[in-house]
């Protein structure tokens, strides 16, 4: 885990006359590039995808950046999130019997491919320690991160990079 510290980013131009700006009080990466599986019937954190960061302020928010290369290639409705502790953020409520995640849903019928999710969201988590964590809903059926169904070590196949990338700021 590589963490970066940046007091304060301002346009180039400064800022307008009267106006306060926010700024970076420090970020926190996490890249994962070997493969995860997991059938689980439930959500499932993906190893390598979590991130602790350190509240400097209680007042300030964290912007948590979120890219998965995914694929779940056989049933429909499987979905990830991004946890803060035990608690989901950065999702909606009221969707029904409806699959409620980030992202897309990671179903492809191609076996040879993977898709890549991006999706991002602003947390306030408040003084202290806070731990994110990437997670999936692979609902019973294999999910793949950072490779497709078919895996064979050959030109015809790819695998990817996940991210998670997560920033203190003042706003």
């Amino acid at each position: 885990m590589s963490q970066l510290k940046v007091n304060s980013i301002v346009p180039v131009g400064g800022l307008p006359s009267g106006a306060s700006g926010g700024g970076i009080i420090q970020v926190v990466h996490v890249k994962k590039t070997d493969t995860f599986t997991s059938s689980s019937s439930d959500w499932a954190d993906v190893t390598g995808l979590s991130a602790s960061i350190i509240m400097s302020s209680a007042s300030n928010k964290v912007l948590v950046l979120t890219t998965l290369a995914c694929l779940h290639g056989s049933t429909s409705g499987s979905i990830s999130a991004v946890k803060r502790g035990s608690s989901f953020i950065g999702l909606a409520e009221g969707h029904g019997s409806r699959q409620n995640g980030s992202g897309g849903a990671l179903y492809n019928s191609r076996s040879d491919v993977f898709r890549s999710f991006t999706y991002t969201t602003l947390d306030a988590p408040g003084a202290g320690t806070h731990t994110y964590q990437v997670v999936v809903f692979p609902k019973g059926s294999n999910v793949y991160v950072n490779r497709s169904v078919t895996d064979s070590n050959n030109a015809s196949y790819v695998r990817g990079t996940s991210e998670l990338l997560l920033m203190e700021v003042t706003v």
